[in-house]
This record gives structure tokens, sequence and C-alpha cells, in this order.
């Protein structure tokens, strides 16, 4: 193996996985190159240690087994620590072609959920803004999503919470119609991103692996500008509650929570009436 072909493989590890050890990345350059020894990969990871690389680290370990870590060059020991928490025995992505597997160091790949995002993010933005900024504004907001949930290693719920809240926050869905469309392009996107906590498999393709989250425990809080509007009048709040109310597939909590938080609007649209 060339230096060359060293560096391609320790780019896409940091890419797919964020933290590999020595061993399991052994086992991965060995299925393509069959000839590589153990030694040779250990000589390379020892030119390498400590010496400052673009977009990966080689780090020696205390560990005689695994005696280094490879893992992208931003990343702390506590996130570390907790990304391989998180990927625990999950298998390693990997695909048969080379080529196809070289070509994840520089891009995480096509996503099918990425540009119907994009087209709702515009047609939303493009309501306020110039078109040729909107589309601009639209992507950006999407590449920066689907970063997050990759690089991500907190608490899924909470991200998707979260990241929803955003999109809410910037998107300003006209009613709930509008705004399931969008949580179900942005499940989409994400069940189709690799992430680093999967180690490179996208929940979609971990489905086959590993059980779904329970839908039962997603949340959603409703951002100020919505709070805003229907305060403002400009959104009816009772014909908000009966569009959830009716909504079809909508888990019972995340139902149970929009309810909670409309009343709460309500209630303090009243006060605000009187005072």
């Amino acid at each position: 193996m060339k230096a060359s072909d060293f560096r391609k493989f320790y780019l896409t590890f940091v890419n797919l996985y964020g933290v590999i050890f020595s061993e399991d990345a052994y086992k991965i350059m060995k299925h393509y190159f069959p000839e590589l020894k153990k030694k040779d990969l250990y000589k390379d990871l020892k030119d390498r240690n400590d010496k400052l690389t673009r977009r990966y680290a080689v780090l020696r370990t205390s560990d005689r087994k695994v005696p280094y870590i490879i893992c992208d060059w931003f990343l702390s020991d506590k996130d570390i620590d907790e990304i391989l928490e998180q990927q625990g025995n999950k298998p390693f992505f990997y695909c048969e072609d080379l080529e196809e597997y070289f070509s994840y160091a520089d891009s995480l790949g096509y996503n099918p959920g990425y540009q119907p995002m994009v087209d709702y993010a515009y047609n939303r933005l493009k309501k306020k803004n110039d078109k040729k900024e909107a589309k601009v504004l639209a992507k950006l907001l999407v590449d920066r999503t689907c970063l997050t949930l990759h690089l991500d290693h907190g608490h899924p719920m909470k991200t998707f919470n979260e990241t929803v809240q955003r999109l809410i926050d910037v998107l300003e869905p006209e009613d709930i119609d509008e705004a399931n469309r969008m949580i179900e392009l942005y499940t989409e996107l994400q069940s189709n991103t690799r992430m680093i906590i999967n180690r490179g498999y996208s929940p979609k393709e971990m489905h086959n692996i590993l059980p779904k989250a329970d839908p039962g425990e997603l949340t959603i809080q409703i951002g100020d500008n919505m709070k805003n509007s229907m305060l403002d009048d400009e959104m009816d709040v009772d014909e908000f509650i009966e569009q959830i109310k009716n909504a079809e597939n909508m888990p019972d909590k995340m139902r149970d929570d929009l309810i909670r938080q409309l009343e709460d609007v309500k209630l303090l649209k009243k006060n605000k009436a009187k005072a």
C-alpha cells in the first residue's frame, strides 16, 4: 500500500466513524488489501502520531492490543468517549468497491432526503427573501442540519426536538398540515443521513441491525415565531388545536404536548387581552 492509500483510509474513517481503533482499522483495510501486514499499518501510524494533519489525528493509546486510535482532529477526549459509548458494538459501514468507499473521504454521499428538504425550505424562505437569497439560505440550512445530524453524539430525542424547533422558527409553517409536511421531510432527511454514532450507517440502514427509537418518545416545542403569530391573531389557536386532534399518524405524546402548549398560548392570549 502507498502512503496516499493509508491517508485516504484515515480520511474515510474519520468521515464515516469519527473514531476508530487501529485493530478495527486494520480489519477494514485488509478487506481491500489482503496482503497488508499489521506491522506496515503500525509503522505508518507511528510516523503520523502527534503530527498535525488535515481533518484527522493519530493518537497513541496505552493498550498494546490497540496501540493507536484514528479520530477527527477536533474531538476532545470527552467527545471520543461519548462517541465510543454510543457506537457500542455496532458494525462498521463499508462497501465492496474501494473507489466508492474512498469517495466518503471527501463526501458523505447522496442523501435522497436532501433535495426535498431544500425545496421545502426554499418555498418557505422565498416568501420573505429575494429568490436568489432564499436558494442560498435553504441550502445552508439543510447543509447545517445534515452536518449536525452526522456529528451529533448527544441524546437523539433531544437533537430531534431542538432541530425541528429550529426549523419551525426559521421556516414558520403556516398551519399544522405544513408543519406535518416539514416534519415528514425532516424525518426522511434524518433517516438517510450517515452518522458517526452509527459507524457510518444511516438510521434507515441501521434499522435492520438495531431497533428504531420509540416514536412515542418524540415531542415538539412550539417556537417563539409561531407563538407570536397566534398572539397577534395571524394564526387561529382553536383551529390549530382541532387540526392536531384530527392529525393522523401523530404519536400520542407529541399530540398531547402540542395541545398542552397551545392551551397555554390561549391562556396567555386571554390574560393579555384582560390587561
